[in-house]
């Protein structure tokens, strides 16, 4: 039987983002600050994200806290630029 694997602040950059509740807490944009909403979409370089409107931020130069049940998981945006397909097969996208 296939082991799934879980989605954990150590490995989130080789999972899907979508569905995940996030906060910007860095950015070099003031007014993406606090942003908060559910990831809809995800390009290489952006995250489609639900707020009262749908808003598109870069990922580049951005630090996002997801909301994974129990735990928060702090990210670099740079460590999730690249295609998500591509980014899950490889052994970027850890947490640094």
């Amino acid at each position: 039987m296939e082991r799934t694997r879980l989605r954990t602040p150590k490995n989130l950059g080789r999972h899907e983002l979508m569905g995940l509740e996030m906060e910007i807490i860095a950015s070099p944009r003031a007014s993406e600050i606090g942003l908060r909403g559910i990831v809809v979409n995800e390009t290489k370089k952006t995250l489609t994200i639900h707020t009262p409107q749908k808003r598109v931020i870069e990922k580049k130069g951005r630090k996002l806290c997801f909301n994974l049940g129990r735990k928060m998981a702090t990210i670099e945006g740079t460590a999730l630029v690249g295609r998500p397909e591509e980014r899950m097969k490889t052994k970027r996208g850890r947490k640094r």
